[in-house]
């Protein structure tokens, strides 16, 4: 406890939770790491070696280490203090980053001199494998005499998805890309909003939001639309000096670091988008003055309170019999990034099997999860003694980039297991508590909870649910769709009652019907813990595809429903399983209360033949979002029922982006998991873009796999695919921004995606291909079609935009697959034809 470092502003309702970690140096000679909690205590904290100057950047990196930037060098330290990697080098400074092939990127911007590298990437061994020299583009003027505590003290760097190098040059007032050949690919200028800006982040919206430093005179944090200028958000801060840095926090925030009050000293500082300090840090002691400059705080960096809680459902410690084993994992956490697991065979030391990965979609809250390869749900083994080991990442998703994934918390588990014929007398063990290495404490692991099940109802009795923590209950039962829930509270509580009770019917204190065709109601109440201590509830469910084909339901359009003070509110709800018999639902919920599963009925289209179509036979990929129950097995094939409005068209591999995959090389590329998250949060969201999906998809994969297969196999083709996929990245991230401006209205947002992406689509892959044509055409038959010949193609556009309209009204999916399908099409081959046009005529 440090009684000068104090928190002096805490609205627990309204803050990210978490630590904070951050250099401070408010002690002469005595310059330390520390990171704190929201009350100001200081959980942590590494006193630098007399030999080293003050920290300035520090980082939490995934395997719990410290990496830190000091004048002499970047230093890795273990939570125990001990140097386990550095690299010495007295022209490093401002900011460091660990990149995912483990080199290291770091700026010079103290002092530096035209001829130094201000940008180095450095590999495990010390090797400089990437340089960046400003000279060779900024030696001209107006930058060539500038000079302010070095050349262009740059301050800050970017690995970007795509490849780049975002950097930061404060001298010149700019912002720069770069790409791996050193060429600067974009800029942005930003003398006209302040002076010496400080750590760019880039936003997932395609915004900067960065921290201008103007000697408190236009200190503020911006955020700002890089395409246009406009400034979309910003927080002036009057009377601080020596702002450095601004992060975007996953709940909308922004922490604030850097600088001082001129007689309160340094502060960090947590703002809502509605510009409210909701939390506030300081030291005593030291002032806002030239005098105690050095002692200021520089950066900081919020480490997320909810570390990833991982146990393992099955295998327990125990002994089974030869043959298959399933493997359940069951997780809580609200960033989860991803989940690995593996079996090693202690009798013959070995691995046997592959490292599975489960990956959480960049674009998801947290609830949706897909495997990254084709992986077991069960093992099958032979006599032995095994242990299944399985990790899990928190990804501290809001604080980067949408497409870079950053580590923020690791958790490790493993459970000890036999496999004998003839099974002996073992005496079970508790499976070890899961050790949190991002923090010094190991939280130990609590009760389960008590549940008695009765006809209709079920009832969960709770010894202790920790603040900041999650509680899993388990109530899986045959009358009652519900199959578990994870309650999240704010506020420590013990002997929590849940009870769960199956309504027969809308209850009579309800006065508002649920929107479709309801499944089932059922209610949720509890005791010993007030409504305000819930922050969140996940709840996962069960509805039958017999109910879905006999009532003609779009099961996309399936939802949990929340009664409230303001009538039903419908839930975020996901589609993550399915079976022969059940396809399975999760929802979150901000509280307890009475809830009605529903569905959309949709019309069926009459056809001359219902011919069902099976799905091909899969391996399931193990799933987080699956059901921890031991006792419900997934089965190797799944073959629903076809309803009467649409066919079952899944393919295996479907759920991929092969092509992108062969071409970047992983599914863990920020690139292909931007287009997975393109596809299962935004176009499967609403009712048109999930029609369109399937029609896509029957074109897609009947073609990707075996291009797929050449990409992967060849290393040039690789090469050229990347740029050629780079555009359409782009164009999907624009179209990103549309649909986020119309989310007022999804099914509206989704259209006027559509029509932005294929314009651009036609206009960027197209047009140079329709150019071509009408270029030989117009040599050959010496004749050119007019512009006003394009009402061809502008009439069936039209009549597909008013299908679109009449489909939505209706919700025919039939209707609805042809009319975006054509729409698309049209969209293309008009933007395309239209452009060819007027180019050709003009030359």
């Amino acid at each position: 406890m440090d009684p000068n470092v104090y928190v002096e502003v805490y609205d627990p309702e309204r803050v990210w939770d978490g630590t904070t970690l951050l250099a401070d140096n408010h002690i002469p000679g005595e310059p330390r790491i520390i990171e704190v909690n929201m009350e100001g205590e200081i959980v942590w904290e590494y006193v630098l070696p007399e030999d080293l100057p003050p920290a300035s950047d520090v980082e939490l990196l995934p395997n719990g280490n410290i990496l830190f930037v000091t004048d002499k060098g970047l230093y890795e330290i273990d939570r125990d203090g001990n140097i386990v990697w550095s690299y010495l080098d007295e022209k490093v400074s401002h900011d460091a980053d660990r990149l995912p092939n483990g080199n290291t990127l770091v700026v010079f911007g103290g002092d530096d001199q035209i001829d130094d590298a201000h940008v180095k990437e450095i590999s495990p061994e010390g090797e400089v494998v990437w340089a960046w020299y400003a000279k060779d583009h900024f030696y001209k003027e107006p930058y060539k005499d500038i000079y302010e505590a070095g050349w262009t003290h740059t301050n800050a760097v970017t690995r970007l998805p795509n490849g780049n190098t975002m950097i930061s040059l404060r001298n010149f007032l700019l912002t720069v890309e770069v790409n791996p050949e050193g060429e600067v690919v974009w800029s942005y200028d930003w003398s006209s909003l302040g002076i010496e800006p400080h750590e760019p982040e880039l936003l997932p919206n395609g915004n900067l939001l960065i921290a201008l430093h103007g000697g408190g005179k236009k200190e503020r944090a911006v955020e700002v639309n890089p395409k246009t200028g406009e400034v979309v958000w910003e927080f002036n801060i009057p009377g601080l000096i020596g702002l450095r840095d601004a992060d975007r926090l996953p709940n909308g925030n922004t922490l604030l670091c850097g600088g001082a009050f001129l007689d309160e000293g340094p502060k960090v500082l947590e703002v809502t988008p509605d510009k409210k300090i909701v939390w506030q840090l300081g030291v005593k002691g030291v002032k806002g003055t030239p005098e105690d400059h050095q002692k200021w705080f520089y950066k900081a960096e919020r480490i997320s309170a909810v570390a990833p809680q991982i146990s393992i459902v099955s295998p327990e410690n125990e002994t089974y019999p030869p043959g298959e084993i399933e493997i359940s994992i069951d997780y809580v956490d609200v960033d989860l990034g991803a989940i690995w697991y593996r079996v090693y065979d202690r009798s013959n030391d070995k691995w046997v099997t592959d490292e599975v990965t489960c990956l959480r979609n960049v674009w998801s809250d947290g609830l949706t999860f897909e495997g990254t390869e084709e992986g077991p749900r069960t093992v099958t083994l032979d006599e032995g003694e095994y242990t299944l080991y399985v990790r899990a990442e928190s990804t501290g998703w809001g604080n980067e980039n949408l497409l870079e994934r950053k580590v923020v918390n690791t958790t490790e588990a493993s459970v000890d297991f036999t496999v004998e014929a003839k099974p002996s007398e073992v005496t079970p063990t508790p499976t070890p508590t899961p050790t949190v290495t991002a923090t010094t404490i190991t939280p130990s692991k609590p009760e389960r909870p008590e549940v008695t099940v009765a006809k209709g109802k079920i009832q969960a009795s709770i010894p202790k649910i920790e603040a900041g923590k999650a509680e899993i209950i388990m109530v899986e039962k045959a009358d009652i769709p519900l199959r578990y829930m994870r309650i999240s509270v704010r506020n420590s509580v013990n002997d929590v009652q849940i009870t769960v009770n199956r309504l027969e019917e809308k209850p009579p204190s309800v006065t508002v019907d649920v929107e479709g065709k309801v499944y089932q109601y059922f209610e949720i109440s509890h005791q010993n813990i007030a409504s305000s201590d819930v922050s969140k509830v996940l709840l996962e469910f069960t509805v039958e595809k017999s109910w879905i084909k006999a009532n003609n339901i779009d099961r996309h359009t399936v939802s949990l429903q929340r009664y409230g003070e303001n009538g039903w509110s419908k839930l975020p709800t996901y589609e993550v399983d399915e079976d022969p018999e059940n396809v399975y639902y999760k929802a979150e919920s901000p509280g307890l209360s009475i809830y009605a599963i529903s569905g959309i009925t949709v019309t069926p289209t009459p056809t001359e033949t219902e011919t069902p179509t099976p799905t091909p036979t899969k391996t399931v990929a193990p799933s987080p979002t699956a059901s921890p129950s031991p006792t419900s097995s997934p089965s190797p094939t799944a073959t629903p029922s076809p309803t009467p409005t649409e066919t079952t068209t899944e393919k295996k591999g479907e759920s991929r982006c092969i092509i992108a995959t062969s071409t970047f090389g992983s599914e863990l590329a920020p690139e292909v998991q931007f287009l997975r998250g393109f596809r299962e949060n935004v176009a499967l969201k609403t009712f048109a873009g999930s029609q369109f999906m399937r029609v896509f998809n029957a074109w897609y994969y009947s073609f990707s796999p075996p291009v797929a297969a050449v990409i992967a196999s060849n290393e040039p083709l690789k090469a050229v695919m990347r740029p050629v996929l780079l555009p359409l990245l782009k164009i999907l991230q624009l179209a990103v921004t549309v649909n986020s401006a119309f989310s007022f209205n999804p099914e509206l947002a989704i259209v006027l995606t559509g029509l932005v992406a294929s314009s651009l689509i036609g206009i960027v892959y197209f047009t140079p291909v329709t150019l071509a044509f009408l270029y030989l055409a117009k040599r050959r038959w010496k004749y050119l079609p007019k512009p006003g010949k394009l009402t061809v193609l502008l009439t069936p556009w039209l009549v597909s935009l008013a299908l679109i309209c009449l489909g939505e009204a209706t919700l025919s999916a039939t209707l609805m697959m042809a009319a975006t399908g054509a729409f698309i099409i049209f969209t293309i081959a008009l933007t395309a034809g239209a452009i060819s046009l007027k180019i050709l005529q003009h030359h």
